[in-house]
């Protein structure tokens, strides 16, 4: 599929040739837009049983120390049969021309592995009981499959080598994000709008003073159960979120246009009419959370509670990092921002420029805005970015050549084993992980659904404040 984008003789502005975009608009989820699939699994280079210490009894002589036993007694091991491998991988694409290799595409990735040493013996040492009547000497083995708690496959070696893994994390609106992020965008404020939300400024401030009243009579030792019920919460909380906030943010976006005036002028003119790469941060998260834990000793071999100074506890956490980022090339054309023109310091360029930076334009964008309650269609829907695609095609010219979303996400299951022995506490860690690398070719201007498991924390709230819920 090609987009034909022709610029008309209008403003003298104008190329005789068409431009020829590359359309990459594509369904970005479709397993047949990979032409080459590899998977590789490498096993542990040692298997069976290990050993990992051994026991000793003191010798005494009238109740003092002398030596310690030569006799090794109860020796512990430990089988390394539980995990038939170190590290597995999947690698999905398409075959391109090269070298040198210059096109991009579909790509995703998926790699499964010990991050710290599984086989091997760790913590070796020497650990004496309390009494001073018997010793350990050696360490421990790793923990055992089911004791990272992975039930729901995501490090499981049949799961990561699948086509569609859900170990995958899910790329849906990044698409739209990183479009409407990437684009270009020549009006800084958004005038236009904040004048038809004018009319809402009176309500807004009334809801707040009532909120201020509200709460002064509950500092009055008012028992009123009415006067912060529910609903006037959730009231408070729309009106923070759709009246204050987009309010003050449109004030700080007026103050940096007229401060900042010129600098915007000059560079909207030096990149009009020409291809633009651009690359913004789309999501950049980490969160560590435990999923369970307990006392004792869980690792092997499982020591008397008489060599610790208190309990030994354990616990298991999920950690994530995810980062995602866009990247397009773009193209845009105003003529009022074209130095070449004879006219272009002529008082009507002068003032679409300005017109143009605080958003007064009456573009479909902004007058699709204006709309009453059209935020509302946009939180279910992606009608909103519809009519901004077409608002840029027509107003700006505005086209794009190519969008890539690139995403990264590191999961580690992580088992630690604290252990409070009298002369060295020891703490030992093992990390099991998956790391996922995607780079998704484009995204369509119409973007892609959005879904209830697509929402954040922040927009559940403002649905459950609305009194939308999921059927």
């Amino acid at each position: 599929m090609m987009v034909t984008i022709t610029r008309t003789d209008l403003q003298r502005k104008w190329f005789a040739q068409p431009i020829t975009v590359r359309s990459v608009w594509k369904d970005i989820e479709m397993a047949s837009s990979f032409t080459r699939i590899r998977k590789r699994i490498i096993p542990l280079y040692k298997k069976g049983e290990v050993e990992l210490g051994y026991y000793n009894s003191a010798i005494t002589d009238s109740g003092k120390f002398v030596s310690w036993h030569p006799n090794r007694i109860n020796v512990q091991t430990y089988n390394f049969s539980d995990v038939p491998y170190d590290e597995a991988k999947i690698t999905m694409d398409n075959v391109h021309p090269g070298p040198p290799y210059r096109n991009g595409g579909p790509f995703r990735t998926l790699k499964l592995k010990w991050s710290s040493p599984y086989y091997g013996v760790h913590g070796i040492g020497t650990y004496v009981r309390n009494d001073g009547l018997q010793r350990y000497v050696g360490g421990f083995g790793p923990p055992t499959n089911n004791q990272f708690l992975t039930s729901s496959g995501l490090y499981d070696l049949s799961v990561v080598l699948i086509e569609n893994s859900p170990a995958f994390p899910s790329m849906s609106g990044l698409g739209d994000k990183g479009y409407s992020r990437t684009k270009p965008k020549l009006e800084q404020a958004s005038a236009f709008v904040f004048a038809r939300e004018g009319g809402d400024t009176p309500r807004m401030l009334k809801t707040t003073a009532k909120g201020f009243s509200d709460i002064w009579k509950l500092m009055g030792g008012s028992t009123s159960s009415r006067i912060m019920d529910p609903k006037k919460i959730a009231d408070q909380f729309l009106n923070q979120q759709f009246g204050w906030k987009p309010f003050l943010s449109d004030l700080r976006k007026f103050d940096d246009v007229i401060q900042n005036s010129a600098r915007y002028i000059e560079n909207i003119s030096n990149r009009n009419g020409l291809w633009t790469r651009k690359r913004v941060t789309l999501e950049d998260v980490s969160t560590d959370v435990r999923i369970a834990s307990g006392t004792g000793v869980s690792l092997a071999p499982v020591l008397p509670g008489e060599y610790f100074s208190s309990q030994p506890t354990w616990e298991v956490r999920e950690i994530t990092r995810s980062h995602a980022y866009a990247v397009g090339k773009f193209y845009y054309y105003n003529p009022a921002f074209d130095k070449s023109l004879a006219d272009n310091l002529s008082g009507w360029n002068h003032a679409m420029r300005a017109i143009t930076l605080a958003g007064a334009r009456p573009t479909p964008s902004n007058v699709y805005k204006s709309i009453p309650w059209t935020w509302a269609i946009d939180w279910v829907s992606n009608v909103g970015l519809h009519v901004d695609f077409i608002s840029d095609m027509l107003v700006d010219s505005v086209a794009c050549q190519y969008l890539y979303v690139m995403k990264t996400e590191t999961k580690i299951r992580r088992y630690i084993q604290y252990l409070p022995f009298p002369s060295r506490p020891l703490t030992l860690t093992f990390d099991r992980f998956t790391e996922s690398k995607q780079r998704q070719e484009g995204t369509g201007p119409y973007g892609f659904s959005l879904s209830w498991d697509d929402l954040t924390p922040r927009q559940l709230a403002i649905a459950a404040a609305l009194g939308i819920s999921r059927k």
